[in-house]
């Protein structure tokens, strides 16, 4: 397992203007998990914990749809938020204390 930290992207769209462009607006994984090198698996969204544990979600989630990767974590340091976009039944969530 492979584990990168503060991993910078953008959406991959080139905006054009005239004779100039730009990449999209950057953003930046707190941490992505990869199962085997190039083969991610999971991103976490990591919040302080003056934060409710779900707080990075909705984030984690964007990042997720964008990269193609299946699973997303949210914590605050006190507990975890566990989101499988794979599942379809009501089990897609799960919090881990």
């Amino acid at each position: 397992m492979q584990i990168l930290e503060e991993v910078s992207f953008t959406d991959d769209r080139i905006y054009v203007r005239g004779k100039l462009t730009a990449r999209g607006t950057r953003k930046r994984v707190d941490y992505i998990l990869f199962f085997k090198p190039n083969i991610p698996i999971a991103i976490i969204e990591a919040k302080d914990n003056n934060h409710f544990v779900s707080a990075g979600i909705q984030q984690g989630l964007d990042y997720a749809k964008i990269l193609d990767i299946p699973c997303v974590f949210s914590s605050q340091g006190d507990g975890f938020l566990f989101h499988d976009i794979t599942q379809t039944d009501e089990n897609i969530e799960t919090e881990i204390s």
